[in-house]
Formats: C-alpha cells, sequence, structure tokens
C-alpha cells in the first residue's frame, strides 16, 4: 500500500527560513503525513516567516475523507481542499491572511 509521496529527510537549520512556498507537495500526501509536514514547515520557518501553498481544490479532484483514503488504500491522484478543510488542518498553526483561487 502506497499513499502519498514520502517525506525526505533533509538538513536544515531551525526557523532560518522567512518565506516557505509549496508547489504541489500538500494533495499527494496521505492525512498521516500531514502531522510531519507540518513540524517540518513550522520549524524551518523564522518566527514572522511566511508560508504558500498552492494545492489542489476540490474542483479539481476529490474531496475525500481522510477514512476513505485509507479504506480505499488510495487517494486517487491527490485530495481536493475546501476552504474550510485547509483552514482546519492550518488555523491552529498559523495566521493565515489570504486565500486565493
Amino acid at each position: 500500500m502506497r499513499m502519498g509521496l514520502p517525506i525526505l529527510i533533509f538538513e536544515y537549520e531551525l526557523h532560518s527560513y522567512d518565506f516557505i512556498y509549496d508547489c504541489g507537495m500538500f494533495h499527494p500526501l496521505a492525512p498521516h503525513r500531514r502531522l510531519t509536514y507540518l513540524i517540518i514547515i513550522k520549524k524551518a520557518l523564522k518566527k514572522d516567516g511566511y508560508f504558500g501553498i498552492v494545492c489542489f481544490k476540490t474542483e479539481g479532484a476529490l474531496s475525500t475523507p481522510d477514512w476513505d483514503i485509507y479504506n480505499d488504500k488510495s487517494i486517487k491522484g491527490g485530495i481536493g481542499y475546501t476552504k474550510e478543510s485547509l483552514k482546519k488542518i492550518f488555523d491552529s498553526d498559523f495566521n493565515i491572511k489570504e486565500f486565493k483561487e
């Protein structure tokens, strides 16, 4: 069972990045990989750093509930996110400035 891309282990200085931009790494991650993803982003960003992300929305990919991903053993090409689902994932760790389609 292969779900999502592997999380690569790489070296970086803690809290050394002013800006981290993700274009296409988040939507193919299996739900359990989101935790490691968030930990890496938070550890790499400076205190007042910025994080930008581009990912599939539900019009471009299925909005598959986490349980269905594990039950079906597939992310079906990537997970689509609504504004609300992204808020649920990121809001407790980041100060969301804006959403753009």
